[in-house]
C-alpha cells in the first residue's frame, strides 16, 4: 500500500464517524480507476452502492474489460491500486 492509498484509508475511517464527510468521500472515488490487485483487470468507480450488514460499503464498479457492472467492497477497493 503506497503513501497515497494510506491517506485514503486514514480519510475513509475518520469520516466514518460523519455522515456528511462519509457521502463525500464516497463521491470522491466516483470516476476514478482502479485495478484489481497487482494484474487484474482495470475498472472505474461508477456509484455508491448499499451500506452492507457488516458495515462495509459496497461501490459499483465497471470492469474495463467487459464493460460489465458489479458491487465491491469499499474495503477491498481501497487495497487496490490505482490506475492513470
Amino acid at each position: 500500500m503506497g503513501p497515497d492509498q494510506v491517506s485514503e484509508v486514514v480519510f475513509f475511517a475518520h469520516s466514518h464517524y460523519d455522515p456528511v464527510m462519509r457521502q463525500a468521500a464516497l463521491e470522491s472515488l466516483i470516476g476514478t480507476w482502479r485495478r484489481f490487485g497487482l494484474i487484474g483487470p482495470v475498472y472505474e468507480i461508477v456509484g455508491i452502492g448499499e451500506t452492507l450488514p457488516a458495515g462495509d460499503q459496497a461501490m459499483r464498479v465497471r470492469v474495463l474489460e467487459t464493460n460489465e457492472e458489479v458491487d465491491y467492497r469499499l474495503s477491498n477497493l481501497l487495497d487496490d491500486p490505482t490506475e492513470v
